[in-house]
């Protein structure tokens, strides 16, 4: 019984041995004290004037921290620091551009005297290119954190504009790792940090904002912002002034619809929840009143969504933290117009010659300086269509509403500037229409040229912002001899699109005045001789030589007409110089048939009568002849 029992006390202690050895495997280690190896590599994403924090616990005195973090996308120029937990770790970084903006010193003197006050060590751009490399020697015994961030860069390549920079990161720590340093080092498997509590559920922001639909306009929908693997959407739409609900949903990138809010009657709101199983953009959320039967003027609505916010749906939610919904993306626009090439008068369209430029910004075509070893990209039109077509990046599109037949474009650039700012150039020749033309007052007439350019998205995508260029707008030789630009004016509005959505749209308006030398010696000087030879020959007592020069004069006046007539506008209504060369024929003739009475009379033997109305057309004809100009001139130009 002895030797059983033993074996039964060892067959026990064998078998709890076994188990502790198998609990022991199954719970995560953790990096100890000492001079143990341990490598833990991280991968996470910066937004810009974000950054994360990573605790290193039971540190000890004498251990060696090491450090290596490098940009995987965006324009990330990594930035490393080591922070002693009693220090403050609640940095702002807008804050912190702030100050450095608004110093004294220079922004790297600034931007390193602050860093010098808050971390115990810190890395800019130790390894290759912009990658932040730290070596840290532990001074005792405690906790620290790593401070993962991104540097102040230029966001401009033609002058000073400062910024953080953001994208996604591959952050390799290392405790008594010295080939860490270099970028090299297999994971152990250890969890020697931590995400902060903080940062470790994810950003919490709340955004709220106030929507409108109408008869004319049933949906309204906007773009989240990119979101992380796990984020949770809250959304909650409350209605105003007791207006029906609308129906509400989210939609991944190719509008497919996702998850549908819930109508909560007790309180007549509606809530909606949903999570990110992975990295996801494009994602919308759509507000639709198309299925309300009996929609109001106007149904005004409040909607709050929330990232990792449930309280959203509980309802008294207040905005904070980062914006949820993306704003339109504003695109600036400058047109300059170097020629007008040619004015066609019967067609009623024109030709333009001139210099298009549009600049926007999207985070998404963002890329580091140290990539390419440059501080902008040029590229052509096409690439960067290509680009943007392989990675899902939407890029803004435009018309000339007014368009006739092809736009030649004579030259395209595309510069991207490291931020993802786009400046897109072109130098194009285009023939617009205009039919506003009116040319009643012709040659006296003023004409309004409109060069009109749409974007091709509604303005929830898309919009014009403002006006590039506006102070040199119109080149120094327009080159159309015809007419001389005497007004122009540049504006940005929003016009009907479709489903009652809007687009933006672009519109220079010139308006012109003709140069009147051409009209004046060639037009109305020799109309005004003609009609003065016409008067003057009542001067001549000889009625039959009378009758000879006004009739020559008649036919003189319609071989002139018809001189001149290639060169008048064919349109369905008459101008006030058709109306002048029709009175001035209408006198012509009737100095011919005055005439023809006078030596009808003289052959009568009452030539007495026909010497009054030689003095009576004397008089009146003049006369006559101005009032009648006057009258079509006033006419015209008031539209009576």
């Amino acid at each position: 019984m002895k030797n059983h029992n033993m074996y039964c006390s060892f067959d026990v202690s064998t078998i709890l041995v076994f188990f502790l050895i198998i609990i022991i495997e199954s719970i995560p280690l953790k990096a100890s004290a000492g001079t143990q190896k341990i490598i833990q590599e991280i991968e996470g994403f910066l937004q810009e004037n974000t950054h994360s924090l990573y605790v290193l616990s039971d540190l000890k005195k004498g251990d060696t921290v090491f450090a290596y973090m490098e940009r995987k996308s965006g324009n990330l120029d990594p930035f490393l620091g080591v922070l002693k937990y009693d220090k403050e770790v609640d940095i702002d970084s807008e804050e912190i551009l702030q100050l450095i903006i608004h110093s004294e010193q220079n922004l790297n003197d600034s931007f390193s005297q602050i860093a010098n006050n808050i971390f115990l060590k810190w890395d800019d751009d130790s390894g290759s290119g912009y990658t932040a490399v730290l070596e840290f020697h532990v001074p005792s015994d405690g906790t620290y954190y790593i401070f993962a961030g991104s540097m102040i860069s230029n966001h401009s390549y033609i002058g000073l504009s400062p910024g953080f920079t953001f994208g996604s990161f591959r952050l390799l720590l290392g405790v008594n790792a010295p080939e860490v340093a270099e970028g090299e080092g297999e994971p152990s498997g250890l969890e020697i940090a931590v995400l902060d509590n903080r940062y470790a559920e994810g950003s919490v922001d709340v955004q709220q904002l106030n929507l409108q639909l109408t008869k004319d306009r049933l949906i309204s929908f906007r773009q989240f912002r990119k979101l992380k693997s796990g984020d949770m959407i809250y959304v909650r739409l409350e209605t105003k002034d007791a207006a029906p609900l609308p129906r509400v949903f989210i939609s991944d990138f190719g509008t497919k619809p996702l998850v549908f809010g819930n109508h909560d009657k007790e309180n007549d709101v509606i809530t909606l929840s949903y999570q990110c199983r992975e990295e996801r953009q494009g994602m919308r959320l759509y507000i639709d009143g198309s299925v309300i039967d009996t929609m109001p003027e106007a149904a005004d609505y409040q909607v709050s969504v929330g990232i990792n916010a449930p309280e959203v749906n509980e309802g008294g939610a207040r905005a904070k933290g980062l914006p949820v919904l993306e704003e339109s993306q504003n695109v600036k626009i400058g047109l300059a117009v170097d020629q007008i090439a040619d004015v066609d008068q019967r067609s009623e369209k024109f030709t333009v010659v001139g210099s298009l430029a549009l600049m926007w910004t999207d985070p998404n075509l963002a890329f580091s300086p140290d990539s390419c070893k440059c501080a902008v990209k040029k590229m052509e039109l096409s690439d960067l269509k290509a680009y943007a077509s392989k990675n899902d990046i939407l890029l803004p599109s435009f018309t000339f509403f007014n368009q006739q037949g092809k736009r030649w474009s004579q030259g395209e650039m595309v510069l991207l500037e490291p931020s993802g700012r786009v400046t897109y150039s072109e130098r194009f020749t285009v023939t617009l229409q205009a039919p506003g033309f009116d040319f009643r007052a012709y040659p006296f007439d003023r004409q309004r040229f409109n060069i009109r350019i749409d974007l091709s998205h509604p303005t929830e995508i898309f919009m014009f912002e403002g006006i590039e260029r506006s102070d040199n707008a119109l080149g120094d030789a327009l080159g159309e001899e015809e007419w001389s630009v005497i007004f122009y004016e540049q504006k940005v509005e929003s016009v009907p699109f479709t489903k009652g959505f809007k687009k933006s749209r672009f519109t220079m308006v010139m308006e012109v005045k003709r140069h009147l030398n051409f009209y004046i010696y060639r037009i109305m000087f020799p109309l005004l001789l003609i009609i003065s030879v016409s008067w003057v020959i009542f001067f001549l007592k000889d009625y039959g030589r009378q009758l000879e020069v006004a009739s020559g004069n008649l036919l003189v006046f319609v071989a002139f007409n018809f001189t001149i007539s290639n060169d008048l506008p064919r349109l369905g209504y008459l101008t006030l110089l058709d109306r002048v060369i029709v009175n001035s024929f209408c006198c012509a003739a009737c100095v011919v048939l005055i005439t023809v009475c006078q030596k009808r009379l003289e052959a009568r033997g009452r030539k007495d009568i026909a010497s009054k109305v030689d003095y009576i057309v004397l008089v009146t004809y003049p006369l006559l002849y101005i009032f009648l100009a006057l009258y079509e001139y006033i006419k015209v130009t008031y539209k009576m």
